[in-house]
């Protein structure tokens, strides 16, 4: 195996887990779409953030650690794809009709 061929195995490997993290809505999503979004967190851990979440209204990451099983850790890894609100598009400022 030569050296390109290592570098783009090694690419692949450190870059894969990133490829599927997926921002999510922790206030309205369901425990499954939690799990799937968030790289680390599982079945169990996403069912407590979403009954927490659905609960208290989450409004920024640290309010997870108030959730059993969230470490700081843990936290620090996901909060790049936590959303505590629906993106809604801005308004265009030609649309003032």
């Amino acid at each position: 195996m030569n050296l390109r061929n290592m570098l783009l195995i090694a690419s692949l490997l450190v870059t894969s887990p990133l490829a599927y993290a997926n921002p999510v809505n922790v206030n309205t999503a369901s425990p499954q779409e939690i799990a799937h979004s968030l790289d680390g967190v599982n079945p169990n851990l996403a069912r407590e953030i979403s009954l927490h979440c659905g609960a208290t209204n989450c409004k920024q990451p640290k309010d997870l650690l108030h959730v059993y099983g969230m470490s700081p850790d843990l936290l620090h890894h996901i909060k790049g794809d936590l959303r505590f609100h629906d993106m809604k598009p801005e308004k265009d400022s030609n649309d003032d009709c």
